[in-house]
């Protein structure tokens, strides 16, 4: 058992100053800052002999206002064979600075780890919810195409129909017209061209309005579709600018928490090494223990790009089609020459047929002139 001893020197009753030896050779001695620090390495003994000893102890002494203390003790009797381990409790001491280090690194780490996967979660659903929002609005823009086109082609056919029975119901009262009067031959056969020519004028016009209808529809489509995806590619490069920041301001985060662990540990272990400063390794111990991570919550502004694409929509405008080829009772717009035979009973004849059709007298008044007869002898005829 190796036995020690300790002198001191106190003021109002404190320990000011703490001087040890052993016989191993080694001496301690310690001002009033290092005093906690030895006090916790080797037991109860300095309180104990303080008061003058107690236990197994052979430490005595007395401590009181100003003056010096001055005592010995069996260090065995407490496990300190052969006097303090003065490099064996600065050895606890660095570990203890680089276990705090190890474990906030790991937190550190963990914290980081967990902010890159939020941040790359929001990034993916946001990438996700832009494309969604085009695709929604250029699926939405073919539907009101395809319905306005629906629409267009209707309105053709409708025009077109109405153009064929036109055609036909003229054919066939004109052919029950002429044959009424006696009409046949050259003057039927040039009613009958002229009529189908007419005909044909009213169907090019109505393809024609449909042709630029549709062409009006693409042109649409295609520029709101245009509009749609430009709109995209500015929201989406702007989307990977707010995730680039966002990435930046975690690693920069990360490696300024290592910077500061890293000079933190770096300080610990210098005052340890001098052994002259535990205040201070006390604080940068703190200073490793009580390391708050940084935490990023990930979030991305889309400024009203969703509102913006659906505010993108087809007018649908069209230019409706317009069937030419009235419905004539008698349609023969070739000047016929009757000759000698057109006298009044036969463009009465006419006059009559017609009206038992149902014509009005404007229709009579104008089958009359197309067909050869002057307008004053047309009103003689109608008595007018």
């Amino acid at each position: 058992m190796g036995v020690n001893t300790l002198s001191g020197s106190s003021r109002g009753g404190k320990i000011t100053t703490l001087t040890g030896s052993s016989q191993g050779g080694a001496r301690v001695t310690s001002n009033n800052n290092d005093l906690s620090f030895l006090k916790g390495k080797i037991g109860d003994y300095i309180d104990d002999s303080i008061s003058g000893g107690n236990g197994s102890s052979s430490g005595s002494g007395s401590l009181s206002g100003n003056g010096s203390y001055s005592g010995s003790y069996n260090s065995s009797a407490y496990g300190y064979g052969g006097g303090i381990d003065l490099e064996g409790l600065l050895a606890q001491q660095r570990a203890a600075a680089q276990n705090a280090y190890n474990n906030s690194m790991a937190r550190v780490a963990e914290a980081y780890n967990n902010s890159l996967g939020r941040l790359n979660t929001a990034w993916d659903t946001n990438k996700n919810m832009l494309k969604s929002n085009l695709d929604t609005t250029l699926n939405r823009l073919q539907s009101q195409y395809d319905y306005s086109r629906g629409v267009v082609d209707e309105d053709a056919n409708k025009s077109l129909r109405e153009a064929y029975i036109n055609y036909m119901m003229n054919k066939k009262n004109l052919a029950q017209g002429l044959s009424a009067m006696g009409m046949s031959g050259g003057a039927t056969e040039s009613s009958m061209a002229k009529m189908f020519n007419n005909y044909g004028n009213s169907r090019n016009n109505i393809n024609t309005t449909l042709a630029d209808n549709i062409a009006g529809l693409l042109n649409e489509l295609s520029n709101n579709k245009s509009n749609a995806n430009q709109l995209y590619n500015t929201q989406f490069a702007d989307a990977q600018n707010q995730y680039a920041q966002q990435l930046n301001a975690l690693e920069a985060n990360k490696n300024n928490q290592i910077n500061a662990l890293e000079a933190n540990l770096a300080s610990a272990l210098a005052n340890v090494t001098t052994g002259s400063n535990l205040s201070g390794y006390a604080s940068y111990l703190g200073a490793l223990q009580n390391l708050n991570p940084v935490v990023t919550n990930a979030s991305f502004s889309n400024n009203g790009y969703a509102q913006n694409l659906a505010n993108i929509n087809n007018s649908g405008d069209y230019t409706p089609t317009v069937n030419t080829l009235a419905q004539d009772l008698v349609s023969t717009t070739a000047s016929n020459n009757m000759g000698s035979v057109t006298d009044y009973a036969k463009w009465k004849a006419m006059a009559d047929s017609l009206a038992s059709q149902g014509a009005t007298a404007q229709d009579i008044v104008y089958q009359l002139k197309q067909n050869g007869l002057p307008l004053d002898q047309v009103y003689n005829v109608l008595g007018a």
